[in-house]
């Protein structure tokens, strides 16, 4: 599983829309997921930033792994959370023992810390829980990433959430000039991202898909995360050209 750097293009503004991601759906085999604030975030004294439940109402335990504090980013604003691996990858003796974290059709909540506030005191400024719907796991190689032109940027989409920190780090959009566009990620209804481009219209755009990205359960376009450590060296990037868009208003 590849963790992307915490460093990101652009600090200010972050290039990401405060929210969960992915929303509203996750895989039952998710391997991480972000939670992007909209100011810097002190933890204060909280062992485990997020919890989880069943429709019940009963605490899902053992389904993160045991990052005391959590996996900031270095501005503060974004909380990776791991889920223990050893629950979603099958034949390990975890997820034999205690049985998958996660199951497709159920309805799990996440919630986050009341220990959670802003840097200036405050409320951290999202939701204090998430409802999310469990979709089937998503096995093997990534298939494919879809853009779909949409407006002001553009939507994309594949089998599973694609990373956002990875859709960031592994997905560029190249002008004519050769200037790098890091954009703008925002989280949609599903699996989709969508990117604003962050550089004046122009005929045409190229993009790159650096062979590092991967899903959210931890695939790659060359193998599924169970077969990884099996796998040789990356494929190459893919490259394209993209219609011509027009940056956001925002």
């Amino acid at each position: 599983m590849n963790v992307p750097a915490m460093s990101l293009p652009g600090a200010e503004p972050l290039p990401l829309t405060p929210g969960l991601y992915p929303a509203r759906f996750w895989p039952a085999n998710i391997l991480r997921l972000h939670l992007v604030f909209p100011q810097a975030i002190d933890a204060g004294d909280s062992a485990q930033p997020v919890r989880l439940f069943d429709a019940a109402g009963r605490e899902r335990l053992d389904v993160f792994a045991d990052i005391p504090g959590g996996l900031w980013s270095a501005c503060g604003r974004i909380l990776t959370v791991l889920l223990h691996p050893g629950r979603v990858k099958r034949g390990l003796a975890a997820r034999d023992r205690l049985g998958p974290g996660l199951v497709a059709g159920e309805t799990v909540t996440l919630t986050l810390s009341s220990a959670l506030r802003g840097a200036d005191g405050g409320p951290h400024g999202l939701p204090e829980r998430f409802l999310i719907r469990i979709a089937p796991p998503v096995f093997g190689p990534i298939p494919s990433v879809a853009f779909r032109r949409t407006g002001h940027g553009l939507r994309l989409g594949g089998p599973a959430p694609i990373d956002a920190l990875g859709a960031l780090s592994y997905i560029r959009l190249i002008a004519p000039d050769g200037a790098a566009l890091f954009g703008r990620l925002a989280p949609l209804t599903g699996w989709a991202l969508h990117l604003s481009p962050s550089h004046a219209p122009c005929p045409h755009f190229r993009f790159e898909i650096v062979a590092a990205l991967e899903d959210c359960c931890g695939n790659r376009r060359d193998a599924g995360f169970e077969v990884l450590a099996a796998s040789s060296a990356m494929p190459p990037t893919v490259t394209g050209d993209l219609p011509c868009l027009t940056t956001s208003p925002n």
